[in-house]
């Protein structure tokens, strides 16, 4: 094939060595320019296929650099790239919105970024289920070996500079430059391996633009920012190799994508890269059987239609056919709304049925729904019934299916037995001594915590009469003993996620998409008495957005609006999907980290403010807004044993957070 001749723009020599390596690696010519004066005589005075340009040049108005090169080269198609989300509205008014063919944000994934370049110039791989050629791979690990040795050097020349601030001795300039050091690494680090000290920088680069603004925040900011960084580097060179400390990865959830459009499964590994989710993806049925053997996906995602006639369907029972993917979620993806389509893919036991094209909301949605059944613990179910051989048989029946049974002989303890297990569904032996099934169903039915609890009566008669009373008394379902062995368990199972699907929508803040406060609070507390049960911890943070009501009242409730839902995906994003994510109200979001040691949870915790700090949300004139939030931490058992102590001790450190100056969380001592 014949090589392209492409331009890399960015200030950051590492950035653009590793993009270099990646282009190179496909046969490409790649000129490097450092500013955009140099980009603009490379690109008047050579022919390009494409640029790839950072949108944040130093020196430069947001947008201006990018404007400046089009114009020297006004057919050449241009990637933007920046570690700053909401950038669309910087290059629409740059007026190159037209010109730039692909947006994409700091930190890089290598491999899916050279299938996005590759399909863009319609090269060699075919999309991001294309393997990196070994040799690209072994130039890649040598260059995060690099990087991690020269990370100490790169930091300790951030830190000698931000402290001559503190000294007094350098001017506006010196703040500048220290701003520009911080975005490098917070766009380059996570590019390389290290998305931890990416974030980090990224709190460093927020506290910088502060001060740029003229909001001057207190030195113990930045020095514990400093801190977070250098202890980030530390870690993540260790897990890279580049140092002998030891060091613990938490492997997240594991999604494989099955399409061939490799436009769509670059756009679902961006999404689900925000999740901490690692992501595969295949083209074809048989590239997908191989892949799936080896990654263990905890959910698929597939068109129902792959190339070649090759249908999804197929493939769903295929990969369902494999041990330890029996129950895998699968969600079919379509262009084909049609009933006849949609019938297959229920038939095929799909999970989920999402029509094209796809936008970022409702795949984040289907991903929430798709991992959380991971995620989730097994669900109880309570059995009503005196005699304990059947309550064996109805135990067998039901455990069979991944549930757990708890059992109670006397039905007069039921409302006792129900508060304490909390169980997902209730199966009543109708006829008991002393207090029957169907009256037990009448008296859950009239208080108001168990209205909505699945409630299934079984009795040794399939008699019409007695199916109409468990009607009435308020029973979900009616199942005869002879068939118990057959229907019990998918009924139960049925209804069980019917209601959790239900109590879902019902728990959740339609603004966020975070627990409701009285659901956060019935999460919280169900974690707390497993924490005393196992004699573990739980973490519990109480988060602010910093001057909320002035961000309102001066850019308007939409803008503020759009700031929430931002912190709370950024929130949601930052930590693992079995943590417990609640909006407490107004601008106040909660966070619960169960299991985890202390110093495990508060690491969860700084990564949360480094997404936060990360964020550039747009205002209503077009002006990007940076967040910061202050927030207070408490840790289960040490500083209370039920939840208001525990919230309570997390709202005092708030406070205290606000009292030192904000865009903090302060952590129990």
């Amino acid at each position: 094939m014949t090589p392209k001749t492409i331009l890399v723009v960015d200030d950051d020599p590492q950035f653009r060595e590793l993009v270099t390596s990646i282009v190179a690696a496909q046969g490409h010519r790649v000129l490097e320019a450092g500013s955009a004066p140099e980009a603009v005589a490379i690109a008047a005075a050579a022919p390009l296929e494409l640029t790839i340009v950072d949108v944040f040049l130093p020196g430069e108005e947001p947008g201006a650099a990018i404007a400046r090169i089009r114009d020297a080269a006004p057919a050449v198609p241009m990637v933007c790239v920046s570690a700053a989300w909401g950038d669309y509205g910087i290059l629409a008014r740059g007026g190159v919105d037209d010109g730039v063919r692909l947006v994409l944000h700091k930190p890089i994934n290598p491999a899916v970024f050279g299938a996005q370049i590759a399909d863009l110039l319609r090269k060699g791989a075919t999309g991001p289920h294309a393997r990196v050629e070994a040799t690209l791979e072994s130039q890649l690990a040598a260059l995060r070996r690099e990087y991690g040795e020269q990370l100490p050097a790169l930091i300790t020349e951030l830190a000698g500079v931000v402290r001559s601030l503190h000294a007094g001795s350098e001017g506006a300039n010196a703040v500048a430059h220290a701003r520009n050091l911080a975005h490098r690494l917070h766009g380059t680090a996570g590019s390389y391996g290290y998305p931890e000290v990416g974030r980090a920088a990224a709190r460093v680069e927020a506290l910088l633009d502060a001060m740029l603004e003229g909001r001057v925040p207190d030195g113990g900011a930045l020095e514990a920012a400093l801190e977070s960084l250098a202890l980030a580097s530390g870690v993540e060179a260790a897990a890279q190799g580049v140092r002998g400390a030891a060091a613990t990865r938490i492997e997240g959830p594991k999604l494989m994508v099955v399409d061939d459009d490799p436009a769509l499964c670059v756009f679902v590994a961006s999404v689900a890269e925000r999740f901490l989710v690692s992501t595969r993806s295949a083209a074809s049925g048989e590239e997908a059987l191989a892949i799936a053997e080896a990654f263990r996906p905890d959910a698929v995602i597939v068109d129902v239609w792959l190339a070649a006639s090759e249908r999804g369907t197929d493939l769903a029972s295929a990969l369902r056919r494999i041990p330890g993917l029996e129950a895998v979620p699968i969600a079919f993806v379509s262009r084909d709304d049609s009933a006849a389509t949609r019938v297959a893919a229920a038939r095929a036991g799909g999970a989920l049925y999402l029509s094209k094209p796809l936008d970022s909301a409702s795949l984040t949605s289907a991903l929430e729904v798709l991992l959380r059944d991971q995620i989730a613990p097994p669900a109880t179910v309570l059995v009503v019934e005196k005699s304990a051989e059947f309550c064996a048989r109805l135990e067998a029946c039901i455990e069979a299916d991944g549930t757990k049974v708890v059992t109670l002989h006397d039905p007069r303890l039921i409302f006792g037995y129900l508060g304490e297990v909390e169980p997902a569904a209730l199966v009543l032996q109708g006829f008991l001594p002393w207090v029957s099934g169907f009256d037990a169903c009448r008296a859950l039915r009239a208080a108001p915590r168990w209205q909505d609890l699945p409630v299934i009566l079984v009795t040794h008669r399939d008699d019409a009469e007695l199916r109409k009373a468990a009607f009435d008394a308020g029973a979900d379902d009616y199942i005869p003993m002879d068939a118990i062995a057959d229907e019990l368990a998918p009924r139960l199972s049925a209804r069980i996620r019917r209601a959790h699907r239900a109590r879902e929508r019902s728990d959740r803040d339609a603004l966020t998409g975070l627990l409701l406060r009285g659901a956060f609070m019935d999460a919280l507390k169900r974690r707390l008495l497993e924490a005393a049960r196992d004699k573990g911890f739980v973490s519990v943070a109480v988060l602010d957005v910093d001057h909320f009501k002035q961000l309102n009242d001066r850019h308007g409730h939409p803008t503020g609006d759009r700031v929430l839902a931002s912190v709370a995906h950024a929130l949601r994003s930052a930590v693992r999907a079995s943590d417990i994510v609640g909006r407490w109200g107004g601008d106040e979001l909660v966070l619960a980290l169960p299991g985890d040691a202390p110093a495990a949870a508060f690491a969860a915790i700084e990564r949360a403010l480094a997404a936060f700090a990360a964020l550039r949300i747009v205002g209503a004139t077009g002006t990007l807004l940076q967040v910061t939030v202050s927030g207070g931490v408490a840790v289960y058992p040490t500083e209370g044993i039920d939840a208001d102590a525990i919230l309570g001790a997390a709202d005092r450190r708030l406070y205290e957070a606000k009292r030192r100056g904000r865009a903090r969380v302060v952590f129990p001592e």
